[in-house]
């Protein structure tokens, strides 16, 4: 009951609460407290509080997925036994071994129990020498069901592609020497190659030069020349093509005493002069341009060159047919009677070797053969003979036109009797021969980056050879080779197949250290003491460097385009290696260039008591000292690329040429004096002019108590 002012009332029927409407009240009530704050932090406690009594919370910590890997050899041994989480590269992982045979791997995906421990691992040492990926993988997936539980399984093929050399061959030619007597014939040389291109200690030089040449074979002074093998004409293993562009009509043919010629000339000897011509070792290939002079030395110390002298020589000279063996049938034909050669009903005849020429060892009974080449033959003779008679039953031989058994043979050893000499077999004519499949029983071999330590040398000029003080001299382990032709040779450079051709220094000209007194126009006349063209280096390199085999021809217009003096002969000098094409361009080639030419005169910074003067061709010259006296230290007359006056900067082509006389002329002249002076700077001082068609300069280092006079010139246009 209420009561309002007093008042008594009592409610009506319709405000009392219902049973249902209390209950929903009471449901909003706990609602309102459940979503509050509170009840959320609640409600959060004790979920926390239900999961770690029921053990869930360290599933959601340690949802990782786990894989079991299992890598094993073609020989079931175990490579890697190791657990990985998911978030781990098997493929990484595995990209770390370097197996040394093919291996195939299984990876097995299995749940991993939270208190097992992984297996230790056992890893496999890496190779890291070579460059290209030794191994090629392949996955393949498949799905293992059982009762008990699924196992998701991954065969892994890893297929090697190129076996890791375990111990590399040396790329240094000295590890391949030998102190054994050679035992190649002296009558066929074969090119040199890394693995035989030392013996006792030195290296072998090679010199392949064309007819008409010039050259001097030159040692170290303090060592002896020691001819390996010669010979002049063509060998089918050696021969270079390069002397001349035409073809051949020869396959082979040469001389024996080359040979002993050489030894003659310059056994035992520091130096030997040698000219290539008709004079000197004959014709052995007439009508055939294609003739070279081969010839391998070395130079020796004495005590080696004894040792090598009592080896004994390998004179024998190889045949051009093979010996004849088992069912094999050989005819041999001094005359040009008819002849035939067949095989039995079913067989046909099969050619193995045929030629018509000159054998070594064959002669025919009662003819003359002094003089003759030791061997002479021309590859046509057996191409006609297997065109005439292969593949047929039978097949004959006459000379009714006189044309060499009617199918044309080409006399290319005229004026001694030839021999037709053939090799056949007969072979069934159903008989097929089946090529053997292909299989590669073994890999290549991974690539590797070849390294040698050594440093650059700084010392030497590409421009100026120096001469060599000992043949062993090295540049990064490989032997340094020189060889000097006159002017007017072809000069041939061949290295191994797996080296190439480095240019250590190079010059086309005259240079007093190098000179060869045999390429020299006049032994009594006065030669320029330097009197060549830079560039001429850089066009032997250019034309040589990086190759295996380049022709060089000494002549002034491909060495540089430029006549200095036609009445100088001069000289191709080249100093070289043969080495490895990547030492060449990752270690060689990266040593700095010297590009500076060297100087006559040495530069000077003037002071009170030394001057420099440069007094172009055709000016005046005054020196004077006042009271002190004049000293000549350096003077030189003619060109040199350093001139930064009288036209030189201008010149196209910048030689260096210079008399020594000049030095002397202007010493005598001005020593000792306070003054000296000439009226016109010109070759009516000097006598002599070095390069002709240049204006030439007097360059002088003064001064009061030493005076340096440099003479230079410029070309005139």
């Amino acid at each position: 009951m209420l009561k309002n002012d007093g008042i008594e009332s009592i409610p009506s029927k319709d405000l009392v609460e219902s049973p249902t409407l209390v209950k929903q009240n009471r449901f909003q009530k706990i609602m309102k407290i459940v979503f509050s704050s509170y009840g959320l932090f609640i409600i959060l406690v004790l979920i926390i509080i239900l999961g770690i009594l029921l053990g869930l919370i360290p599933v959601f910590l340690n949802n990782t997925k786990q894989t079991n890997i299992l890598v094993i050899d073609n020989n079931n041994s175990t490579l890697i036994d190791k657990i990985f989480n998911s978030t781990d590269s098997i493929t990484e992982t595995l990209s770390k071994l370097e197996p040394t045979v093919p291996i195939t791997t299984t990876v097995q995906t299995l749940p991993i129990e939270p208190t097992s421990q992984p297996q230790p691992s056992t890893s496999l040492p890496a190779t890291t020498d070579h460059e290209d990926t030794s191994t090629q993988t392949t996955l393949v997936p498949s799905t293992l069901s059982t009762e008990d539980a699924t196992t998701e399984q991954t065969i892994m093929t890893t297929e090697k592609l190129c076996e890791i050399d375990p111990d590399p061959e040396s790329i240094i030619p000295i590890d391949y020497n030998s102190n054994d007597c050679p035992t190649q014939s002296i009558y066929s040389p074969k090119f040199i190659s890394l693995t035989n291109s030392y013996n006792f200690e030195y290296p072998i030089n090679q010199i392949i030069v064309c007819p008409g040449s010039k050259l001097e074979l030159k040692c170290p002074s303090s060592q002896l020349l020691h001819v390996f093998s010669a010979y002049y004409g063509i060998q089918p293993d050696t021969n270079t093509f390069s002397c001349s562009k035409k073809s051949s009509l020869h396959e082979i043919c040469y001389f024996d005493l080359t040979f002993s010629n050489l030894t003659t000339i310059c056994e035992k000897k520091t130096s030997c002069e040698i000219t290539v011509n008709v004079g000197s070792f004959g014709d052995p290939c007439i009508n055939s341009k294609n003739k070279q002079l081969f010839v391998q030395y070395q130079c020796l110390d004495t005590i080696n060159y004894d040792l090598v002298n009592t080896c004994d020589l390998n004179k024998n000279k190889s045949s051009i047919c093979p010996d004849k063996s088992g069912a094999q049938h050989e005819i041999m034909i001094c005359d040009s009677k008819p002849f035939s050669i067949e095989c039995p009903n079913g067989h046909l005849i099969s050619i193995l070797c045929a030629f018509y020429g000159l054998d070594p060892n064959l002669r025919c009974p009662g003819t003359f053969y002094y003089g003759a080449p030791s061997a002479c033959y021309s590859k046509q003779s057996h191409d006609l003979v297997i065109e005439n008679c292969h593949g047929k039953q039978n097949c004959t031989f006459r000379d009714e036109t006189g044309t060499k058994y009617d199918i044309g043979f080409t006399e290319v050893c005229p004026g001694f009797q030839n021999i037709l000499l053939i090799q056949w077999e007969c072979v069934s004519n159903e008989q097929t021969t089946l090529q053997p499949p292909t299989t590669l029983t073994t890999l290549p071999t991974c690539s590797t980056r070849p390294f040698i330590n050594a440093s650059c040398d700084s010392t030497h000029s590409p421009y100026v050879p120096q001469p060599l003080t000992n043949s062993t001299l090295t540049h990064f382990s490989y032997p340094i080779y020189q060889q000097i032709v006159c002017q007017g040779s072809t000069l041939v450079l061949v290295c191994p197949s797996d080296l190439v051709i480095h240019i250590y220094s190079a010059y086309f000209g005259i240079q007093e250290p190098t000179r060869s007194a045999f390429c020299m126009s006049s032994p009594w006349m006065e030669n320029p003491h330097m009197f060549y063209i830079p560039q001429s280096f850089d066009i032997v390199k250019n034309t040589c460097e990086y190759k295996t085999k380049c022709v060089l021809r000494a002549y002034a217009v491909t060495m540089g385009g430029v006549e200095l003096n036609s009445a100088y002969s001069k000289q191709l000098v080249v100093q070289y290696q043969c080495v490895n094409p990547t030492v060449l361009a990752e270690q060689i080639s990266q040593c700095p260039s010297k590009n500076e030419i060297p100087e006559i005169c040495a530069k000077v910074e003037e002071s009170e008591e030394i001057y420099e003067q440069t007094i172009c061709d055709g000016s005046a010259m005054s020196l004077s000292c006042g009271s002190k006296r004049i000293s000549v230290v350096c003077a030189f007359y003619g060109v040199h690329p350093s001139l930064t006056s009288c036209g030189v900067p201008d010149l196209a082509v910048k030689p260096v040429c210079y008399f020594n006389s000049s030095y002397t002329t202007v010493k005598s002249e001005c020593d000792g004096r306070s003054s000296c002076s000439y009226n016109a700077i010109g070759s009516n001082v000097f006598f002599d002019d070095p390069c002709t068609g240049f204006r030439k300069a007097l360059f002088p280092y003064i001064c009061f108590r030493v005076v340096r006079l440099v003479l230079m010139a410029v070309k005139v246009t």
